[in-house]
């Protein structure tokens, strides 16, 4: 039986994930953003905090209230309240 080590896998797939954001054009994030119905600033914010959390799991510190830090961080913005995207709906039948 071999030894899986989680926390190694994660930061591995972390690390693939920010050198695949950091290689996207600017048009492929907002072809990415257009085709959800994100804006690109709520993407940012659901990256930064889908990133946050992937790092505090690789650190153990999983007490941490990510839901606070995420309104902590949309409070910063001076922007407001922002927009809630649409949920995701797949459908065999959408156009493209």
């Amino acid at each position: 039986m071999t030894r899986w080590d989680p926390s190694l896998d994660l930061a591995c797939l972390l690390e693939a994930l920010s050198e695949e954001i950091l290689a996207a054009t600017d048009e492929e994030v907002r072809e990415t953003s257009g085709l959800q119905g994100w804006t690109i600033a709520n993407t940012a914010l659901e990256v930064r905090s889908l990133i946050r959390t992937a790092r505090a799991n690789v650190e153990g510190n999983l007490e941490q209230d990510f839901d606070q830090n995420l309104s902590d961080e949309l409070g910063k913005s001076g922007a407001g309240s922002r927009p809630v995207r649409r949920p995701r709906f797949w459908s065999h039948n959408q156009r493209h």
